[in-house]
């Protein structure tokens, strides 16, 4: 087999791994759905929140080295679902959670854009391919 029909292949294999069942059915058949499991009509916001969440949580101790020397003794919170990936950038995705956690409990945020500014090489983009993944 050759190296084009390879990766033809693989890209077939991944097409139908992430095809998902599209509903077909009447808004009483939806309804009775939505009562069975009451996650199906949840905010793109809230569904991504708990995603993240369910991963796990921590804070640093005031003990700790790294917290009075990078952030001046606050209780920062760290997510074990960037943790492998992301380091020192505690403080952004705080607040990209508080966002997102405004955002899941229908607040403002829930009808405004997150927008990502920063130096280039910051690291926006594959923080953002990150997230996606938690989905």
């Amino acid at each position: 087999m050759s190296t084009t029909n390879k990766f033809l292949n693989n890209i077939k294999k991944h097409q139908e791994e992430i095809k998902t069942e599209k509903f077909d059915g009447s808004l009483e058949d939806y309804l009775k759905l939505i009562e069975k499991d009451k996650d199906i009509p949840v905010l793109a916001h809230k569904r991504l929140y708990k995603q993240i969440i369910s991963q796990g949580l921590s804070t640093l101790d005031e003990g700790d080295s790294r917290c009075t020397k990078l952030f001046d003794g606050d209780n920062v919170k760290i997510y074990d679902y960037f943790s492998s990936q992301f380091f020192g950038m505690e403080r952004s995705l705080e607040k990209i959670m508080r966002f997102l956690h405004s955002a899941a409990m229908r607040g403002e945020e829930s009808r405004q854009v997150l927008l990502l500014l920063g130096p280039v090489g910051a690291g926006k983009s594959e923080l953002v391919e990150h997230i996606k993944f938690a989905l």
